[in-house]
């Protein structure tokens, strides 16, 4: 009998603040990983390069719906690069990956 692992993948777009003035602020997006452990976040250069990574791991991902980013997604994001404005609408993909 299959057994699977499941989790959910937001991707979101994400501002950083400059750091003098007058530079203009850097779009990037951003992929989180959620499963039963921590939230695994990255920097990837575009939607589809957040789906090839999770990807080449094995994970599948269902098609994604447009949704409020969640506040663990969030705070995972700005963990990692400070201070930045994280959209507040984001990708969610259902995911899964065989375990056994």
């Amino acid at each position: 009998m299959a057994c699977y692992k499941y989790g959910y993948l937001h991707v979101a777009e994400v501002q950083l603040l400059p750091k003098k003035r007058r530079q203009p602020a850097e779009r990037q997006v951003w992929a989180c990983l959620l499963t039963a452990g921590a939230p695994l976040t990255w920097q990837c250069n575009t939607h589809i390069g957040a789906l090839n990574a999770v990807g080449s791991q094995g994970w599948i991902a269902e098609r994604g719906v447009q949704s409020a980013t969640p506040e663990r997604v969030h705070q995972a994001i700005v963990a990692k690069t400070g201070e930045a404005l994280v959209s507040s609408i984001s990708t969610q993909h259902f995911m899964r990956i065989r375990t056994a």
